[in-house]
């Protein structure tokens, strides 16, 4: 075998065209219909690019590869942090119901944590957990937006 050679496999895909694809059935061409995927025979992705994307959005609604309720992925958030539903809920009535950071009401309270001890800080707006991630999670980005929007004058 030649240096640089993908192996005689490579030699025996190079005059086909289409393909069908095993999960529609359709045949497609390569170029256009499949991903490509170099650890492939052919260099090409087994199913064609509809059948992968309807896999992939499958794949995106469940949680661990196990289809979940609501009730079920809520519940493996608390876990994840520790809380438990009783904690949650305890921490949302402590708050009032309201955003930590902004004291808005909260319509889907967001649990805001360290990301390196993992310890709850509190429950945020979606908009004020994004806002704080944004500027790293810290005191100093935070700090920096506030001299900027002073030195500004807004």
């Amino acid at each position: 075998m030649a240096a640089g050679s993908r192996g005689p496999y490579k030699a025996a895909y190079r005059d086909i065209v289409n393909r069908v694809c095993p999960t529609c059935g359709i045949e497609k061409d390569l170029e256009t219909g499949y991903y490509n995927k170099k650890n492939r025979p052919g260099g090409k992705d087994y199913e064609c690019k509809e059948c992968r994307k309807k896999q992939y959005a499958k794949w995106l609604d469940t949680v661990g590869g196990r289809k979940h309720t609501t009730a079920q992925k809520r519940q493996i958030i608390y876990n994840k942090y520790g809380l438990g539903k009783e904690g949650y809920e305890q921490l949302l009535k402590d708050q009032d119901n309201k955003c930590a950071c902004c004291s808005v009401v909260m319509r889907k309270p967001v649990i805001d944590h360290n990301h390196i001890s993992g310890k709850v800080r509190g429950l945020l707006c979606s908009r004020c957990n994004t806002g704080i991630g944004q500027l790293g999670d810290t005191l100093e980005g935070l700090l920096q937006a506030v001299e900027y929007l002073q030195r500004i004058g807004d």
